[in-house]
C-alpha cells in the first residue's frame, strides 16, 4: 500500500524532473553573440566596400563593424561568409543623425529636426539631426535597427551619432531633454531587442551612463596615444578610463571597450609604426580591444595578428 500511495508521487517528481532538463540550457549549447562578444580578443572597424582580400582579413578578427550599406556585393552573402568563419559581425547605424544618401531619408518628419536659433542645427557636414525626445524619431530608429542591420544577418548594432549630445555647439537648453531621450531609446532597444549586441560609438562623456546602463560595449574613438602623453589631455583621458570602469562595474557582465585610432598619413613610416603600437599596448593596458589603421574607417583593414602590440 505504502508503495502505491508513492507511485503517482514519484511520478509526478519524475515528471517534474524531465520537464526541468527540457527547460534548462543544454550542457552542449553555443554560446550567443553577446557571451562571444564578451570573450573577444580582436576586433576591425570599416565601412567600406570590401573586396575578397578585405573579407580575408576581417575574418582574422574575432569581431568586425561593418556598413551593411556600403560593403558592396551582396551585403547578406558577404556577411554570412564571415559569420562562418566565427566573426561576429556588427552593422553601422546613425541613431540621431539623417544624412541625404539614407535610404529611409523620406520616413523622417522634418519636424522631428533639433533647430537653434530657427534654423536646423548642423553637427557635421550637410546631416540633420534628429531631436531623441521624439517618440515617432524612436520608433523608428527601433526598425531601422531590424531593416538596416539585422535583417542583413549581423549580430548586434554600432550606434553612431549619439555622440552629438556631447557637441559643444548643441545648445544647452536641449541637453537635458536630449539625455533623456537617449535613456528612453536605450531601454527601448534593449526591451525590444535582448540579445542583440548594442555599441555606443564615443558614447564617453555624458552620454556614458544611458548608453553603459543598456549596451553591451562602448567604442571610443580617437583613442590617440598622444592623448595620453600631452599634460593638457592626459588627466582628462584618463578620468574617462575611470569613468567607463566605474559604469562597467554596476553591469552583470563588464562592458566591451573597443579603442578606435586612425593613425595621421602624415607621419612617416617609423614614427607611424610606433605610434599605433603605442597606442595598442596604451589600450591593452585598460583591457581595451585595440583596433588602429591609417587611411581613415573606409581603408581595408590589415589581418588581425597586425593589431598585437610589437
Amino acid at each position: 500500500m505504502k508503495i502505491n500511495c508513492l507511485l503517482p508521487v514519484l511520478g509526478c517528481a519524475l515528471l517534474l524532473s524531465g520537464c526541468s532538463s527540457a527547460a534548462s540550457p543544454h550542457p552542449d549549447a553555443a554560446p550567443s553573440a553577446q557571451a562571444r562578444f564578451r570573450a573577444a580578443r580582436s576586433y576591425a572597424l570599416c565601412y567600406g566596400k570590401a573586396d575578397e582580400a578585405s573579407l580575408r582579413n576581417l575574418a582574422t578578427y574575432d569581431v568586425a563593424v561593418i556598413d551593411p550599406q556600403s560593403i558592396g556585393g551582396d551585403a547578406e552573402a558577404r556577411i554570412a561568409q564571415l559569420k562562418a568563419a566565427g566573426t561576429i559581425v556588427i552593422g553601422y547605424l546613425s541613431c540621431m543623425e539623417v544624412a541625404t544618401w539614407h535610404r529611409y531619408r523620406d520616413r523622417v518628419d522634418p519636424a522631428w529636426t533639433i533647430y537653434a536659433e530657427g534654423k536646423p542645427w548642423i553637427p557635421w557636414g550637410e546631416n540633420h539631426a534628429m531631436t531623441l525626445s521624439e517618440p515617432r524619431w524612436r520608433a523608428l530608429v527601433a526598425d531601422l535597427v531590424q531593416s538596416e542591420v539585422l535583417d542583413y544577418g549581423c549580430d548586434g548594432v554600432f550606434m553612431d551619432t549619439l555622440a552629438d549630445i556631447d557637441n559643444p555647439t548643441l545648445p544647452k537648453e536641449f541637453l537635458e531633454r536630449e539625455l533623456a531621450g537617449l535613456e528612453a531609446l536605450m531601454r527601448e532597444l534593449r526591451t525590444r531587442y535582448p540579445s542583440v549586441i548594442f555599441i555606443g560609438n564615443w558614447t564617453i562623456q555624458r552620454t556614458l551612463p544611458a548608453v553603459a546602463r543598456y549596451a553591451d560595449g562602448i567604442c571610443w574613438e580617437d583613442f590617440s596615444p598622444a592623448h595620453f602623453e600631452d599634460a593638457q589631455t592626459a588627466g582628462w583621458m584618463r578620468d574617462i578610463a575611470r569613468n567607463i570602469a566605474a559604469e562597467s562595474a554596476k553591469k552583470p557582465h563588464p562592458l566591451v571597450i573597443l579603442a578606435l585610432w586612425d593613425a595621421p598619413a602624415s607621419l612617416s613610416g617609423t614614427e607611424r609604426a610606433a605610434r599605433l603600437n603605442r597606442m595598442r599596448e596604451t589600450a591593452r593596458a585598460f583591457g581595451y580591444l585595440p583596433y588602429a589603421n591609417t587611411g581613415g574607417y573606409y581603408a581595408p583593414p590589415p589581418p588581425a595578428s597586425e593589431q598585437t602590440p610589437q
